[in-house]
């Protein structure tokens, strides 16, 4: 097998992913880890760009995908890492106050919380 490395190295995300992310250095890091169940027709970006909607959360990203009998007949479990935008005063009741919001968002686009 060969393997070439400059074609490898070209496909995998730059690191201004993470250098971008934060403004200043008080920027709080806040993430969130949730699951939820949706059709199994229903395209991912429906639901991350109604998370995204919410005006505290910075990003959503989905790292893992899973269909099969747990989940149920023509349903899909998407789940993601939510990105809160803090600075550095955020308590923990408002950090659940935001992923309350993202849920909400979520089922309005007829996505479920996982179970």
């Amino acid at each position: 097998m060969d393997i070439n490395l400059s074609n490898l190295e070209n496909a995998m995300p730059s690191q201004k992913y993470y250098s971008n992310r934060f403004a200043t250095l008080q920027d709080q890091l806040l993430t969130r880890d949730i699951s939820l169940v949706v059709p199994h027709t229903m395209p991912l970006g429906t639901v991350i760009n109604a998370i995204q909607a919410v005006p505290t959360i910075s990003s959503v990203d989905v790292f893992d995908l899973y269909a099969g009998e747990n989940i149920g007949a023509d349903k899909k479990s998407m789940a993601c890492t939510i990105s809160i935008k803090g600075d550095g005063s955020m308590t923990t009741e408002h950090i659940n106050a935001v992923i309350q919001e993202a849920v909400k968002a979520a089922e309005g686009v007829g996505a479920k919380l996982r179970e």
